[in-house]
């Protein structure tokens, strides 16, 4: 009976830890999107804003990341502010804001 509950208590931790990465994998390739986004519009743009976009949230919002991934690949040039949305990666709620899907 013990085998048997410590065997579950293993399938239970390996399953949650295995879940986490894929989380942290899904976010790190949200992050990697920005900053490319980022990247390419200071190309297209000859510029961006002064100040870096600082993502140092232990679980950025995943929804924020591509909200803003988008709205910055449809700004229109000159590009010297992030856009309203990009709040959303630090779990502020932006009223009314987003990108055109």
């Amino acid at each position: 009976m013990r085998s048997l509950i410590y065997r579950l208590i293993l399938a239970v931790l390996f399953l949650s830890c295995s879940s986490e990465a894929e989380e942290k994998k899904a976010i790190q390739k949200a992050k990697d999107n920005l900053y490319l986004a980022i990247a390419v519009k200071n190309s297209d743009c000859n510029g961006m804003p002064d100040l870096p976009l600082l993502i140092t949230d232990k679980k950025p919002s995943q929804f924020g990341l591509n909200a803003c991934t988008y709205a910055i690949i449809q700004s229109e040039c000159p590009f010297q502010i992030y856009p309203p949305i990009c709040l959303e990666i630090y779990h502020y709620d932006v009223k009314d804001q987003g990108p055109r899907l």
